[in-house]
């Protein structure tokens, strides 16, 4: 198991004397076009899980072709995949088909979810037609405006009952000798399926058997044992119709991440299914993506995947690991209790241990503390973030307190360093008192209370919870797994760092993920460690306060930035568009009045009102255009002017 990490934040990238957004009234040309009609699938109402809502509530139905930024893609009504190419704009063409996905109408008809596609390479398409049905398609050379119509080299239900799921990344990597497809789906399966499917099978068989039996008796008494027989299959059947009933009301759902390889020989054009691997968990990740070696895959989620199958090699289990850990559980090295401002650690060290001896290292996210030479006591990434000239430590008596001052008042911290299980928590008891006060109108003695009596129901339960409703954001990690030796490399907790939006900023590395620090979204891309770079995760870019901004948006529906990061637009669900560029060098320096600074660069908020009434669809942001989607039109904003 990977120690858990901190991230390393390049201070340079962050602006202490940021001033905020000045309000541009410059306007932005807006040109749309009619794209006559988008498929749209909207989840069924037993689809409205935790699970189902974060894995597909919210759908991009506007695909960028990341490798021709000039490019956007969208799903018709009739399901033809159209292609958008925008070189001026002044001369815009019309959507043309380049693709459409067979037996559509059909397709129609059954339980499915949005149509999903990703580009691994510039030639080549991974397609989901939201059915259970992978494709991938050679899409000639996309940089052209040649009518190419892109060609099927391989498809495949990857489910036997048709199981829809929704393509989350997808690499390309090519050898001397093989040509390599990696695509990561994500599909949500009920948890106790496999055992109704047994329960029908029975009851099947049941009947089988009883007909047969039917069939086979003769003679003066046969009528009424026909009687009595089918008596009592009725009865099986209402016994067994009551036990689906009263399991379909306890369904519990799982998610699935599925990573494919689609690969085939130098010396042979057809693509094969390869290799399989599947990961469980509790609930939808906040990232997923195939790192650019095709050996990892980053995933960053409130509960960690679990792989649990893998076509090409048998998955070990780790027993001696979880001994381990269960035996570390029940010892206890150190009690620590907490304040609304400060933390407070206690150890007790033996006789032997003098004051020189204690090694204290304690960083705004990190803590090392030990007996040098001897023992490390404890080290890790602390739960929240501290204050590091107001921690201090004291040694007495063989009694060794630390106090961690906490960077942020009043938030309670659930670990002290993130995944050590050694301490002892003992609840502080004025804080216990102060929380009791403050909830104690919230109590009452009655079980299952209803909290509106004049309803004349009853309230909600423990039973009531589903099992991701333990998962909370503050638990999320983003852990690099090695699929290839099935372990974890590396892991960072980022639980108390808000996932605004993530990015694909370069087509051959994975998606980028912008957390929120403080008030600022800083932008993370994720990737192979280098000499260079032995992190897996680099600080590459800092939007100012857009963690602030993007809270203030109560109908905010997507956000996304371009490759150069030069601006991030955030999109309300209907008509508006809000844009915050970068800081740019102003002609004449000014000056801060309250201060007396000089200010030499400003940064500038813009505000796009749409003339459309109609939901906003999907949104891509690129280095010189914004492309916005709704029902019946495609709107490109010129941002370079």
């Amino acid at each position: 198991m990977a120690s858990t990490e901190s991230l390393s934040v390049n201070r340079e990238l962050l602006d202490p004397n940021f001033d905020g957004y000045k309000l541009s009234l410059d306007s932005l040309p807006i040109y749309d076009i009619n794209v006559g009609g988008v498929d749209s699938v909207k989840l069924r109402d037993d689809e409205y899980t935790l699970q189902h809502v974060k894995a597909f509530g919210i759908t991009n139905h506007l695909t960028l072709d990341q490798w021709q930024p000039s490019n956007v893609l969208y799903v018709d009504n009739t399901g033809s995949i159209m292609l958008m190419r925008v070189i001026l704009e002044s001369d815009l063409s019309l959507p043309r088909e380049v693709f459409n996905i067979p037996r559509f109408n059909d397709i129609k008809k059954c339980h499915r979810h949005n149509v999903t596609m990703h580009f691994p390479s510039a030639d080549l398409c991974v397609l989901s037609d939201g059915a259970g049905t992978l494709y991938v398609l050679d899409t000639g050379r996309r940089d052209t405006e040649d009518g190419v119509h892109w060609k099927v080299l391989f498809h495949q239900e990857l489910s036997s009952d048709s199981k829809p799921f929704t393509i989350l990344h997808s690499t390309s990597n090519v050898s001397d000798s093989s040509r390599v497809v990696h695509c990561l789906v994500l599909h949500i399966e009920e948890k106790g399926k496999k055992i109704d499917e047994g329960t029908r099978e029975e009851e099947e068989g049941m009947k089988t058997d009883d007909s047969t039996d039917m069939k086979e008796k003769k003679g003066k008494g046969a009528e009424e044992e026909m009687t009595t027989d089918s008596s009592n299959t009725d009865t099986k059947k209402s016994s067994s119709q009551d036990t689906k009933k009263s399991s379909s009301s306890q369904v519990t759902y799982e998610v699935i991440l599925e990573w494919f390889s689609i690969s085939k020989k130098s010396d042979s054009a057809e693509f094969k299914l390869t290799r399989s691997r599947q990961f469980k968990g509790k609930t939808a990740p906040t990232y997923a993506a195939i790192d650019e070696s095709g050996q990892c895959v980053f995933i960053a989620s409130p509960a960690n995947f679990e792989l649990v199958k893998d076509s090409a090699k048998e998955i070990a289990k780790k027993k001696k690991e979880e001994e381990q850990n269960e035996q570390t559980k029940d010892k206890t090295l150190y009690t620590w209790t907490q304040t609304e401002e400060d933390v407070i650690v206690t150890f007790i060290l033996p006789e032997t241990v003098n004051r020189q001896e204690i090694h204290f290292n304690v960083t705004a996210d990190r803590l090392e503390l030990g007996i040098k030479d001897k023992v490390m006591l404890l080290e890790g990434a602390l739960h929240r973030s501290v204050d590091p000239p107001l921690c201090t430590w004291t040694f007495n008596k063989r009694k060794l307190e630390v106090m961690l001052t906490k960077r942020e008042e009043g938030p309670m911290w659930a670990d002290l360093v993130i995944g050590d299980h050694r301490g002892q928590y003992i609840v502080d008891p004025d804080q216990a008192r102060r929380i009791h006060e403050k909830l104690e109108h919230l109590t009452t003695a009655d079980l299952d209370a209803d909290p509106n009596p004049s309803s004349g129901g009853t309230g909600i339960g423990a039973n009531d919870l589903e099992e991701c409703d333990m998962c909370t954001e503050e638990n999320t990690s983003l852990v690099r797994y090695d699929a290839e030796n099935h372990t974890i490399l590396n892991e960072v907790h980022i639980g108390s760092y808000q996932c605004l939006f993530t990015a694909q900023l370069d087509p051959s590395l994975p998606p980028c993920i912008c957390l929120r620090h403080d008030v600022d979204g800083l932008i993370w891309q994720p990737q192979q460690p280098t000499d260079d770079i032995p992190q897996p995760w680099q600080h590459i870019n800092t939007f100012n306060a857009l963690g602030y901004v993007q809270a203030s948006k109560q109908e905010r529906k997507f956000t996304a930035c371009p490759p150069n990061a030069s601006y991030v637009v955030i999109c309300d669900c209907v008509r508006h568009l809000y844009i915050y560029r970068q800081p740019t060098p102003t002609e004449n320096s000014l000056r801060n009045r309250k201060s007396g600074r000089v200010v030499g660069a400003i940064a500038k908020q813009q505000l796009i009102s749409l003339d459309s009434t109609e939901d906003i669809l999907g949104i891509h942001a690129t280095d010189e255009r914004i492309f916005v989607l709704t029902s019946s039109k495609l709107y490109i904003i010129r941002v370079s002017v």
